[in-house]
Protein backbone atom coordinates (compact mmCIF):
# COMPACT_ATOMS: atom_id res chain seq x y z
CA UNK A 1 0.00 0.00 0.00
CA UNK A 2 1.53 3.19 -0.96
CA UNK A 3 1.67 6.29 1.72
CA UNK A 4 0.37 8.69 -1.41
CA UNK A 5 -2.05 11.37 0.32
CA UNK A 6 -4.18 13.37 -2.24
CA UNK A 7 -4.21 17.24 -1.57
CA UNK A 8 -7.43 17.48 -0.18
CA UNK A 9 -6.84 14.70 2.36
CA UNK A 10 -3.59 16.34 3.60
CA UNK A 11 -5.18 19.60 3.91
CA UNK A 12 -8.48 18.19 5.68
CA UNK A 13 -5.57 16.79 7.97
CA UNK A 14 -4.23 20.39 8.60
CA UNK A 15 -0.97 18.69 7.21
CA UNK A 16 -0.19 21.82 5.25
CA UNK A 17 3.62 20.87 4.36
CA UNK A 18 2.23 17.62 2.35
CA UNK A 19 -0.45 19.83 0.90
CA UNK A 20 1.28 22.74 -0.41
CA UNK A 21 4.33 20.27 -1.44
CA UNK A 22 1.87 18.05 -3.85
CA UNK A 23 -0.25 21.90 -5.13
CA UNK A 24 3.55 22.94 -5.88
CA UNK A 25 5.43 20.21 -7.33
CA UNK A 26 8.90 21.02 -8.36
CA UNK A 27 9.36 20.98 -11.89
CA UNK A 28 12.84 19.03 -13.46
CA UNK A 29 14.55 21.76 -15.67
CA UNK A 30 16.29 18.93 -17.55
CA UNK A 31 13.21 16.95 -18.57
CA UNK A 32 10.94 20.05 -19.33
CA UNK A 33 14.09 21.18 -21.24
CA UNK A 34 14.50 18.37 -23.23
CA UNK A 35 10.66 18.24 -23.79
CA UNK A 36 10.52 22.02 -24.99
CA UNK A 37 13.71 21.56 -27.11
CA UNK A 38 12.31 18.24 -29.04
CA UNK A 39 9.01 19.69 -29.88
CA UNK A 40 10.35 23.26 -31.05
CA UNK A 41 13.15 21.16 -32.89
CA UNK A 42 10.57 18.67 -34.31
CA UNK A 43 7.75 22.08 -35.52
CA UNK A 44 10.86 23.97 -36.90
CA UNK A 45 11.84 20.37 -38.90
CA UNK A 46 8.57 19.98 -39.73
CA UNK A 47 7.57 23.23 -40.96
CA UNK A 48 10.52 23.49 -43.38
CA UNK A 49 10.42 20.35 -44.64
CA UNK A 50 6.70 20.77 -45.71
CA UNK A 51 8.01 23.44 -47.95
CA UNK A 52 10.57 21.84 -49.74
CA UNK A 53 8.30 19.16 -50.20
CA UNK A 54 5.78 21.20 -51.31
CA UNK A 55 7.73 23.18 -53.73
CA UNK A 56 6.94 25.91 -56.32
CA UNK A 57 7.79 29.39 -56.63
CA UNK A 58 8.87 31.16 -53.42
CA UNK A 59 9.38 28.10 -51.59
CA UNK A 60 10.89 29.66 -48.86
CA UNK A 61 8.76 32.58 -48.73
CA UNK A 62 7.37 31.83 -44.89
CA UNK A 63 10.53 30.63 -43.58
CA UNK A 64 13.51 32.86 -45.38
CA UNK A 65 13.57 35.30 -42.58
CA UNK A 66 15.08 33.01 -39.68
CA UNK A 67 18.18 32.50 -41.90
CA UNK A 68 18.50 36.30 -40.68
CA UNK A 69 18.71 34.77 -36.75
CA UNK A 70 19.53 31.03 -37.36
CA UNK A 71 22.72 30.97 -39.10
CA UNK A 72 23.35 28.53 -41.68
CA UNK A 73 19.22 28.08 -41.96
CA UNK A 74 17.80 27.90 -45.49
CA UNK A 75 14.67 26.42 -46.64
CA UNK A 76 16.32 22.95 -48.04
CA UNK A 77 16.91 19.75 -46.87
CA UNK A 78 20.06 20.48 -45.03
CA UNK A 79 18.26 23.88 -43.51
CA UNK A 80 15.71 21.82 -42.01
CA UNK A 81 18.21 19.36 -40.14
CA UNK A 82 19.98 22.87 -38.71
CA UNK A 83 16.45 24.23 -37.72
CA UNK A 84 15.70 21.00 -36.44
CA UNK A 85 18.91 21.53 -34.20
CA UNK A 86 18.40 25.32 -33.18
CA UNK A 87 15.16 24.29 -32.33
CA UNK A 88 16.30 21.91 -29.58
CA UNK A 89 19.06 24.38 -28.16
CA UNK A 90 16.54 27.23 -27.84
CA UNK A 91 13.62 25.04 -27.00
CA UNK A 92 16.09 23.56 -24.14
CA UNK A 93 17.13 26.81 -22.80
CA UNK A 94 13.18 28.15 -22.52
CA UNK A 95 11.85 24.82 -21.16
CA UNK A 96 15.23 24.95 -18.43
CA UNK A 97 15.00 28.88 -17.63
CA UNK A 98 11.13 28.44 -17.32
CA UNK A 99 11.02 25.69 -15.20
CA UNK A 100 14.30 26.89 -12.51
CA UNK A 101 12.53 30.21 -12.65
CA UNK A 102 9.17 29.12 -11.48
CA UNK A 103 10.52 26.43 -8.62
CA UNK A 104 12.75 29.25 -7.39
CA UNK A 105 9.36 31.42 -7.40
CA UNK A 106 7.38 29.04 -5.75
CA UNK A 107 10.02 28.09 -3.18
CA UNK A 108 10.29 31.73 -2.18
CA UNK A 109 6.55 31.96 -1.84
CA UNK A 110 6.59 28.88 0.21
CA UNK A 111 9.08 30.37 2.28
CA UNK A 112 7.45 33.23 3.42
CA UNK A 113 4.08 31.65 3.47
CA UNK A 114 6.03 29.63 6.11
CA UNK A 115 7.55 32.88 8.34
CA UNK A 116 4.51 34.70 8.23
CA UNK A 117 2.67 31.42 9.70
CA UNK A 118 5.23 31.13 12.28
CA UNK A 119 4.79 34.52 13.06
CA UNK A 120 0.85 34.28 13.00
CA UNK A 121 1.49 31.59 15.48
CA UNK A 122 4.08 32.88 17.96
CA UNK A 123 1.41 35.79 17.94
CA UNK A 124 -0.76 33.78 19.04
CA UNK A 125 0.76 32.17 21.77
CA UNK A 126 2.23 35.51 23.30
CA UNK A 127 -1.23 36.26 23.18
CA UNK A 128 -2.66 33.84 25.23
CA UNK A 129 0.51 34.30 27.56
CA UNK A 130 -0.66 37.56 28.41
Amino acid sequence: MSDAVSIEEAAERSDLPVALTRAFAHLDPRALGIACGLTCGSWLMIATAALVARGGPNTGYHLWMLAQFLIGFEVSWRGALIGFLYGCGLGFAGGYLFAATRNALVLRFLRRAQRRAERESLGDLLDRLS
